[in-house]
């Protein structure tokens, strides 16, 4: 069973949202829009997204709100984050990176180049594993958003940020 991979799109710019939603539907993947950071701060708690593309001019919250926020949110966490700019300013772009961007695209842009950084981005994903040793039969609570992808008797694959902390009785 093969799942869409969901791209959160956050710009005001109803042309430039359009472009990219069609590059990106073109491409295979399924894209969610918002307007602004509220919008998109709604999208993210129904449904958290594989990668964020942001704008950095929004009205309201500027798109460097998304990047503050990644840190200190169970749902940013671990969500890659590319920004999309006409902002071409190396402090500004270094900003961007530093608060965690994974990248940086300036517009206009090349379709093939965001692509490729996309894929970058969706490859380079680091997915959480655990282990125990077989004889310590560890009780977990796990708060789950997301959605399993594949299940067997053995296991499953989920695609989520997940939170862990011991079961008390």
């Amino acid at each position: 069973m093969s799942m869409l991979k969901e791209i959160l799109v956050i710009e005001d710019d109803k042309d430039t949202r359009r472009l990219v939603e069609r590059v990106l539907s073109n491409a295979g993947y399924r894209v969610i829009e918002a307007k602004n950071v509220a919008e998109a701060m709604s999208c993210i708690e129904e449904k958290v997204p594989h990668l964020i593309i942001v704008d950095l001019n929004l009205p309201g919250e500027s798109g460097f709100s998304i990047l503050t926020r990644k840190t200190g949110s169970l749902y940013l966490k671990n969500t890659p984050i590319m920004v999309l700019s006409v902002i071409n300013s190396v402090d500004v772009v270094y900003r961007a990176i530093a608060l965690g961007a994974g990248d940086y695209v300036t517009k206009p842009f090349n379709t093939i180049v965001l692509l490729q950084k996309i894929h970058k981005l969706l490859r380079d994903r680091h997915f959480l594993k655990l282990k125990f040793d077989s004889k310590m039969n560890p009780k977990l609570l796990a708060t789950v958003r997301g959605t399993i992808t594949r299940a067997s008797e053995v296991g499953f694959i989920l695609e989520s940020p997940i939170r862990f902390a011991p079961q008390t009785r």
